[in-house]
């Protein structure tokens, strides 16, 4: 069993952890020029090219002109301003003495270093850099210090708030390797049981896992060959993660009575609309016969497949299904 890592410092939701690897890529800019948003990035990719930062210099109120340095190690620094709880303050500040400034210090050679007034000639001579691909290892201080501040400055943007404005002017996303290397393991995972599945259900159920493919957007037919189909799930599970999950979900499913019905009952309804007797409302609304069904054709299959008084429908279709 792995021993459970010291949580250093969390800034805007992202947690900081001793011991960790964390690492930089370019931000996706969908205001960019076209050929960079096929690239996903906000500029063009040049290496060594980044952005360079000091700490933060800030008043000591609004409209003031005198100014301390925004480290986040005294309980006046600027970044607490608008953090209302006094319990919130004390746990930030104290992550962040305890984990950045002491060691820091300690290296540096005494705490005065680090001191938040004006004058204070480190502060104003340190430059921070960031860029792409740049590695972080918070096991060494001054790398640990360099992410505090980065993330501190919003220079650099969490992964997952790509989107937050007050990260609008980071053109680079910090990633913790450990969590992106479980994602992948768990998507390999989800892959294995998507093939395996898939490869026997090819050979000895065929329609059930045809039925499981037309329900996640991937149509095929009885003339299709194993290798083609093969080729075309492939390409599906590889491409769009929240396919993988939903095939593999639906064959979990499909397992039960219920599950089945649903995928068959999907289908029929598919091939009924608008001319078999499905027919939608001017509001999207599904009506089988003149009975309402559901806001969309899988919501109506599940509908059908799970609730009592659509019993006779659910007979009704299934059968022409069998007939079919």
């Amino acid at each position: 069993m792995s021993e459970k890592k010291k949580l250093l410092f969390a800034i805007d939701g992202f947690e900081v952890y001793d011991n960790t690897i964390y690492t930089t890529k370019d931000k996706a800019d969908y205001d960019a020029p076209s050929g960079f948003q096929e690239r996903g990035v906000t500029r063009l990719p040049s290496d060594g090219v980044g952005d360079m930062f000091t700490c933060r210099f800030a008043s000591v109120s609004p409209g003031s002109s005198a100014g301390l340095w925004d480290t986040g190690f005294y309980e006046s620094s600027r970044c607490y301003a608008s953090e209302n709880d006094p319990t919130v303050v004390k746990s930030r500040l104290k992550s962040a003495v305890d984990n950045v400034m002491k060691p820091y210090a300690a290296m540096l050679g005494g705490a005065d270093v680090l001191s938040q007034a004006a004058e204070n000639k480190y502060w104003r001579d340190k430059l921070f850099k960031v860029y792409t691909g740049q590695v972080f290892n918070t096991q060494k201080i001054e790398d640990r210090v360099e992410l505090y501040f980065a993330l501190m400055t919003g220079h650099l943007t969490p992964e997952g708030q790509e989107g937050d404005h007050k990260y609008s002017k980071s053109t680079y996303v910090v990633i913790d390797i450990n969590k992106g290397m479980k994602r992948k393991d768990e998507k390999a995972a989800m892959e294995f049981e998507a093939i395996e599945s898939f490869m026997k259900l090819l050979t000895v159920d065929k329609t059930r896992v045809r039925a499981v493919l037309d329900y996640i957007g991937l149509t095929t037919s009885d003339s299709v060959s194993k290798p083609t189909m093969m080729s075309m799930f492939k390409d599906l599970i590889e491409q769009d993660e929240s396919k993988l999950k939903l095939y593999n979900s639906l064959i979990r499913e499909s397992e039960t009575e219920e599950g089945r019905a649903k995928l068959e009952i999907y289908r029929v309804l598919k091939q009924k609309y608008p001319q078999g007797g499905v027919t939608k409302s001017l509001n999207g609304v599904y009506f089988y016969q003149g009975e309402e069904i559901g806001g969309d054709l899988k919501t109506a299959a599940s509908n059908i497949a799970t609730q009592k008084h659509f019993e006779e429908i659910k007979k009704e279709l299934i059968l022409s299904e069998d007939e079919d």
